[in-house]
């Protein structure tokens, strides 16, 4: 896989995104909801960056 991936919004365009703004772009579509955050800190786990993903894990989990 080239790791790309085609978001639902672009299909038929010929747009495609790498795995990392299509995260993003699901983050951003969904500000409220912490489920695409928590999914996009597993990907960075997974590509060597733990760092960031428990800065966002702890923003995840901080009380509003």
């Amino acid at each position: 896989s080239c790791g790309r991936t085609l978001p639902a919004s672009h299909k038929g365009e010929g747009c495609l995104m790498t795995d990392r703004e299509a995260l993003l772009a699901a983050v951003l579509a969904h500000p409220a909801d912490d489920l695409p955050r928590l999914v996009f800190a597993d990907w960075l786990d997974e590509h060597g960056e733990p760092e960031r993903a428990e800065f966002i894990r702890v923003q995840c989990w901080r009380p509003s």
